[in-house]
């Protein structure tokens, strides 16, 4: 038996009536002598026990705006006393929590903001969409555009073609229109009302199509629609023959930071088409959101 295994202990449950306690069964296996406690408990796979433990105990610190007790951690983590004050020495030394020394709270550390801020800068929204929207683009054969919100711009940054021919206006590094794009107006309808407020003063309702949209009235009702339905519809608005379906992606924060949209010709159905693709579109922004941060 190898050191540090030299007491393994399996708990078998009562109702198991002899069979092994993987079976079906939640089972533990401690390895003491080797610094390590390993535990397996149900969907969680194998863990260390006590770096569970360490994390759970991170959790509870930060629920506590006022700071944390040892004691009240203890009660609420079922460590012992002992172990959290140890735990949370270690963590402390790391600077993942800090103890006022005055009132012997502990509260969190600096340097979760300084990892909260890595991750931040590592979420790349085109790297986080590209193996979605090439599964949405092979499940559609339609045009799949990717804007990006940054500042008061909306741009195009991402394009997957389709398998079938559609010439369109959009080019990676262009400007989206606000107003007559599903991109456009699946962003804005998710903003706060004060950037909501800032872009409505650069608007010019400036038609690009006998379809296009002319005043802030019929704007602000369609809207409306796109926050009740969770997604938004141009309808030959932007360029004539030319329909797109469109949905917002979410960053960690709950804040949109860019659209998808799908679009496809006339000629290959017009809003009937929409009802076939609408789902599929809104699950893969879904989707792009979660690798974003955004658990809305």
């Amino acid at each position: 038996m190898p050191r540090g295994c030299a007491d393994i202990r399996l708990r078998l449950n009562s109702e198991t009536r002899g069979f092994p306690p993987w079976h079906g069964n939640p089972f533990i296996l401690n390895f003491k002598g080797g610094g390590m406690d390993m535990e397996n408990t149900p969907g969680a796979g194998s863990t260390v026990k006590s770096l569970r433990s360490a994390l759970q105990l991170l959790e509870l610190v930060g629920k506590e705006r006022n700071g944390a007790r040892v004691k009240d951690l203890a009660a609420a983590s079922g460590v012992n006393t002992a172990s959290v004050s140890k735990m949370l020495s270690t963590l402390a030394a790391q600077g993942f929590v800090r103890k006022d020394d005055a009132t012997r709270r502990y509260f969190l550390g600096f340097k979760l903001i300084e990892l909260g801020t890595r991750l931040i800068e590592s979420l790349d929204i085109r790297a986080a969409a590209r193996p979605i929207l090439e599964e949405l683009e092979d499940a559609t054969n339609e045009v799949i555009n990717l804007a990006a919100y940054h500042i008061g711009d909306l741009i195009y940054i991402d394009k997957y073609e389709g398998t079938k021919s559609l010439r369109m206006h959009s080019k990676i590094g262009g400007r989206a229109d606000w107003v007559n794009t599903a991109v456009g107006k699946a962003v804005f309808a998710n903003l706060p009302d004060h950037e909501k407020a800032y872009l409505q003063e650069r608007f010019t309702f400036t038609p690009k199509t006998p379809a296009s949209i002319t005043s802030r009235e019929v704007f602000l009702a369609q809207i409306s629609e796109v926050r009740a339905k969770g997604y938004a519809v141009d309808v030959e608005e932007n360029e004539m023959g030319i329909l797109c379906v469109g949905a917002a992606v979410f960053d960690y924060s709950g804040k949109p930071v860019g659209a998808v949209s799908i679009s496809w010709p006339v000629v290959r159905g017009g809003l009937e088409r929409l009802h076939t693709l609408q789902e599929p579109l809104r699950a893969a922004c879904a989707a792009i959101s979660r690798a974003m941060g955004y658990r809305g």
